[in-house]
């Protein structure tokens, strides 16, 4: 008999308004929240990163793990449930790097969310969202979706399931071509 997963670290409400957000600004996510809000992804990191002297993957950019932290907290105490979850990539964001195999970028993602945890926010991240998009201009190498990066996609969305996690897509590519 197959394992099951665990069950995602908090399940979505029947309900869901999302909303990206690329600082951590209290004021205005408090407002969101108090207006329907109730799934905040935070803009945005990047899987393009290498460390040279350890010769891993590195994840770059996000927001202040702390700001989120906090902020999360209040919301809570405010009786304004969320759930967070941290966004992949962006407009004109690089596409992640296929260099590295799924278990070396899932590797980087759980020590990310464990920096998540250390800042407070309860068991860090309760899901990933990929926002792969293009670059201005409609030609070019970041305009193309990769079969290689496609597969990383799949595979890090799976062990994020297995751990529990939720996960959310974009449309892949604003210019949505097939080819």
């Amino acid at each position: 008999m197959p394992a099951h997963p665990p069950p995602p670290k908090r399940s979505l409400p029947p309900r869901v308004a999302m909303a990206y957000q690329r600082e951590c600004g209290p004021a205005i996510v408090e407002q969101s929240a108090r207006r329907a809000i109730n799934l905040i992804v935070w803009s945005a990191i990047q899987l393009v990163a290498y460390d040279a002297t350890s010769k891993t993957p590195r994840i770059s950019g996000g927001p202040d793990l702390a700001c989120v932290a906090n902020l999360s907290r209040a919301l809570n105490d405010a009786n304004l449930p969320t759930i967070h979850f941290v966004s992949f990539g962006g407009w004109e964001a690089p596409h992640p790097n296929t260099t590295f195999g799924a278990d070396a970028w899932w590797g980087a993602l759980e020590a990310y969310n464990a920096r998540a945890a250390a800042a407070g926010l309860a068991s860090g991240f309760d899901g990933i969202d990929w926002d792969i998009e293009g670059v201005n201009g409609g030609a070019g190498p970041g305009n193309t979706l990769s079969v290689a990066c496609l597969k990383l996609v799949t595979s890090l969305s799976e062990r994020a399931k297995r751990a529990g996690m939720l996960v959310s897509m974009a449309p892949p590519q604003s210019y949505l071509d097939p080819s």
